[in-house]
Formats: C-alpha cells, structure tokens, sequence
C-alpha cells in the first residue's frame, strides 16, 4: 500500500518548487532582484548562455540593468517536469520560459518573444526549496508587429 503521507508530502514539495518558477517570472517583470534572489541559495550558480555564467545572486542584480533596453516584458513558464531521485533533499526540474518583450531601440518593429529551456537542480535546506543551479539555453526569437490603431 502507498503511503498517502509521503504521496501528499511530495506534492507539496512539487508545488513549492513550481512557485520558485512563478515567483522568478514576477521578479524578472518586476525589476526586483531581492524576489529573484529569493529563489536560489546564496551559492546557487546560473548559467544564462551566452550573457552570464556565475553565482546567481550576481545575476540578479546585473539583469535590472539589462532590463533598461526592453521594457515592458511579461515573463512565463510552461512544461515545468520536476524528478525526485533517493535523497528527499534534492530534485531536479526541466521546464520552458520565455518573455513578451519591447524593445526600446525598436518601437516599430513590435514586441518579440523569447523563448528557451531552462534545466534546474533544486535543494531542501531547513524545510524550504530553492534553486541550486540553473541552466537556460536560447531557443531563439520570434518577432511580431505591432496592431493598427483604430
């Protein structure tokens, strides 16, 4: 018989790791690197190829900057798959995000939509998830124009 216990206690866990996803679009939107650091321990490591590989906290504060060329933008995940392996303490999670955004150098060209895969390792420390290492690989970008008026 399985233990609804332990059933019920991965869920959890599940969905505690799927709000870092959510929580790290909002700080992205928000220009709000205190949020984006929220999601990874402080000696978390985010590869963002090809723009930074380092400690993720490091990331956070030098996006903002970063933002100043395209704004607004609205962040998002989708297909988040998390694994648990044999240690309750970790797991691992692949999942696909991109962003709506407006680049101010390029009114009339429109909005354009990024989009890559982001691969991450998550850990338990003292009862909360966070992200360790993350990984995010361009897919490309999609261009769109803007509507008529009227």
């Amino acid at each position: 018989m399985t233990d609804p216990t332990g059933a019920s206690a991965r869920l959890a866990d599940r969905e505690r790791i799927r709000d870092l996803a959510v929580t790290y679009c909002f700080a992205l939107d928000d220009e709000d690197p205190e949020l984006m650091k929220s999601v990874f321990w402080p000696d978390a490591h985010d590869d963002h190829e090809p723009m930074f590989s380092g400690p993720a906290w490091e990331f956070a504060d030098r996006f903002v900057a970063f933002r100043d060329s395209v704004r607004p933008t609205t962040h998002f995940v989708l297909n988040h798959v998390i694994r648990f392996g044999d240690d309750p303490h970790e797991a691992t999670g692949r999942l696909y995000g991109g962003g709506f955004q407006f680049v101010a150098a390029e009114p009339a060209r429109g909005p354009r939509v990024v989009i890559g895969t982001y691969t991450d390792r998550y850990q338990r420390r003292e009862g909360e998830w966070r992200i360790l290492e993350r990984r995010f690989r361009y897919t490309g970008t999609v261009r769109g124009t803007a509507p008529p008026r009227g």
